[in-house]
């Protein structure tokens, strides 16, 4: 897949219709935003800590971990359910160019099919599981598994939108079968924002109002002709 293409199509899409993407995009961007500025705060809080201890107290550092650990969890539910539904939106739009008439709350619509919230948290969480235990034994098993688990998300709501059964176990497998030989081409699309990122970083996260649908359309776009691709080619072995 030609990635310039990809993110040249994306960009072509949002032409005129920047302001619609920023809204729908704006409850993660404003998370990271908001993260960004926790990651400061704490850094700076540290450092004033150390500095006036003469020494890293790491009994300190670690007793903060164990006590937000609770809090991060949830956090972190809560950013892949906004993750997902922002990213459905966008992927909507990508495909059809139709506008969501609440845009700022699309993250919350795109749950309206049914079984796809409970859907959407199992597998999240089996997805970070697995992936947690591949990084457990080594770095690259864990990223492995990070990009071939990457699409599950978006087939299991593609499958639950055509009216079709699908196991969580199933979606991530399925996941698995679709990035065959496309792991590379995905782990090269993912650092291709790290420009973005940086400038995102050095304006004190405002970059992200705009990184945020860009960089999510470009991965739902990616799925979208990925999922098209895959079905020509069984499409192909049927008729062949």
């Amino acid at each position: 897949m030609d990635r310039y293409e990809l993110k040249r199509s994306v960009k072509d899409k949002f032409h005129g219709n920047w302001g619609y993407v920023i809204l729908v995009a704006l409850p993660l961007a404003i998370m990271a935003i908001v993260d960004l500025g926790n990651t400061f705060v704490r850094g700076a809080a540290n450092q004033a800590a150390n500095a006036n201890s003469g020494h890293v107290d790491f009994t300190t550092t670690l007793s903060a971990y164990a006590g937000n650990s609770g809090s991060s969890w949830v956090i972190n539910l809560i950013v892949l359910f906004v993750t997902a539904g922002v990213t459905w939106s966008l992927l909507d739009f990508v495909r059809t160019g139709r506008k969501n008439h609440s845009p700022f709350l699309s993250f919350i619509t795109a749950f309206k099919p049914k079984g796809l919230f409970w859907g959407t948290l199992v597998i999240g969480v089996l997805r970070a599981l697995l992936i947690f235990i591949g990084l457990i034994f080594l770095i690259v098993p864990g990223i492995i598994l990070a990009l071939g688990y990457s699409q599950a998300l978006f087939i299991y709501r593609d499958k639950l939108a055509q009216g079709e059964k699908i196991g969580y176990y199933e979606a991530l497998a399925l996941s698995q079968q679709m990035m065959k030989g496309h792991k590379w081409e995905y782990f090269v699309l993912y650092w291709s924002f790290i420009g973005w990122a940086f400038l995102s970083f050095i304006t004190a996260g405002i970059g992200y109002i705009w990184l945020v649908p860009y960089e999510q359309a470009t991965y739902a776009a990616y799925y979208d002709q990925l999922a098209q691709q895959q079905s020509l080619e069984e499409s192909d072995v049927n008729f062949g």
